[in-house]
Formats: structure tokens, sequence, C-alpha cells
């Protein structure tokens, strides 16, 4: 069973991430390079609609020449992000500095320390040499969605 989470606190997530998403469509969206391992792409969060809804979103905005989606397949073994999710952010503007961001179940960790900052670009270096290229990222996806799609439509 999941944690609860109060509704105002639900609704605030929710509503951040819409304004997130309409960013990736702006007139000048910002560069989005993001990187899935396959167990998102097969543990079930709600029915087989479902997945296949969120398959079919994911090729959607992958398909945006803002944004590159990659998987990283069971295959590439062990991955320096197996135990933990964040997000790198890197600014044109270089009067800001980048940032790591990880939301956690009780609350966000921003971490600016130029050394850890490292660790984490490492990470993302290994991330990319683990993954599957762009195009066999969205295939993959594609192929996981239909298998979905026809377990919602009752056909396996």
């Amino acid at each position: 069973m999941l944690p609860r989470i109060n509704d105002r606190a639900l609704d605030e997530r929710v509503h951040a991430r819409l304004i997130r998403q309409k960013r990736l469509i702006a007139a000048q969206p910002p560069r989005l390079d993001t990187f899935l391992d396959e167990a998102v792409l097969h543990r079930r969060v709600g029915d087989a609609s479902i997945m296949s809804a969120q398959a079919a979103r994911i090729l959607e905005v992958g398909a945006l020449s803002n944004v590159t989606v990659r998987v990283i397949p069971y295959d590439a073994g062990a991955h320096p992000a197996m135990d933990s999710t964040f997000n790198f952010l890197e600014f044109e503007d270089q009067s800001i500095p980048d940032i790591v961001y990880i939301e956690r179940l009780v609350g966000s960790i921003y971490i600016e320390r130029e050394s850890d900052l490292m660790r984490y670009r490492e990470a993302l270096d290994s991330l990319a040499s683990a993954a599957l290229g762009s195009a066999a990222s969205l295939d993959f996806i594609r192929k996981t969605g239909e298998k979905f799609r026809q377990m919602a439509a009752g056909r396996s």
C-alpha cells in the first residue's frame, strides 16, 4: 500500500507537473533528456489501459524535437540510478549554477556543491553508456505499450 498524501499536497504536485509539461511545447522550450529504467515500463500503475496510455504519452513527448527519451534495459545490469531518481538542471544563463533536484517521499533535496554535481554528471555519463539509443528506446516503449493495449482489449 502506498503512503497517504494529503489532498492539498497531491493537488500541488499535479499542478506543478502539468505546468512543467506545458513548458515542453512552449515557444522556447527547454531541452529534456531523460533516462527510464525498463522497470518503469513494466511496473503496473493502474490497469493495462492506463499503462498503454502512459506509454503513448511517453512516445508523444519523446517525439518532440527538444526531448530525448532513452531506456536503460534490464540487460544493462546495475546502474548508478537504481536506488534513486534525480533531475540534473543546467541553465543557458551561466550566472545560474547547475543544480540537482531530488523529490523524496517527505520533501525535496537540492544539491549545489560542485563536487556532488560532478558525481551526478558521472552518473549521467554512465546512464548514457548503458541506455539504448533514442530510436531503439522509442521502439521499445512502443512495443511495451502495444502489449498493454492488447491486454486492455482482452488479447494477449
